[in-house]
């Protein structure tokens, strides 16, 4: 059984958080949902996110992070059927939810569910958030793992292209999660009685 690391995720990511205060700037505009929601009304062919009064745009992706969701949409849907959702919206409570509206890559809900006719999932419906990081690692491991933290988002899952590995977290307490696990490409990680090999996500190397 893999131990969690907890030493302290605040030490690991203490270069991260000071990175991303560096590269702040000084004025930036914030956005509301209410406003975010105006401008899909006005571009509704452009696709972005709300990430603490970010828009962050999620129109295209590269080749490896294309692979890497067809794949975890392949077992997922078979293992999860009528529970998996893709790049679908999620929503936040309040006060998370006036600058916040995540667009994630993948989560897979508790149950299939006629409610969602009707809204969109929220953090209480949600067995595990996926993030799939190439370029994105920074704002996934930082700013949105405090945000589904907050939120109470029980499982979350960043598959980390370059590295070729996946870093899950638990235990979300007082903004923070508590425990964070690193799977390796040879190991295997698991949810509920599905076990997926880490490689196997991954083309093969050159």
């Amino acid at each position: 059984m893999k131990t969690p690391i907890i030493k302290d995720m605040a030490t690991e990511t203490l270069a991260f958080r000071e990175k991303a205060k560096l590269q702040q700037h000084d004025r930036r505009k914030v956005w509301t949902r209410d406003e975010a929601a105006k401008l899909n009304d006005i571009f509704p062919l452009e696709r972005f996110e709300l990430i603490e009064g970010d828009l962050i745009s999620k129109m295209g992706e590269n080749p490896p992070h294309g692979y890497v969701l067809m794949v975890l949409i392949r077992i997922l849907s078979d293992a999860f059927p009528g529970r998996v959702r893709v790049q679908s919206q999620i929503g936040l409570p309040d006060p998370e939810g006036i600058l916040s509206e995540p667009l994630p890559d993948m989560v897979v809900l508790h149950r299939e569910s006629e409610e969602f006719f009707e809204r969109h999932p929220g953090p209480q419906d949600i067995a595990l958030l996926i993030e799939v990081s190439d370029s994105s690692m920074q704002t996934d491991r930082e700013t949105k793992a405090r945000l589904y933290a907050r939120c109470g988002i029980q499982l979350y899952w960043i598959i980390e292209i370059p590295r070729r590995r996946i870093l899950a977290f638990q235990n979300p307490r007082a903004g923070e999660y508590h425990s964070m696990m690193i799977y390796e490409a040879h190991e295997q990680v698991s949810i509920g009685d599905v076990s997926i090999r880490v490689d196997s996500l991954f083309g093969k190397k050159e």
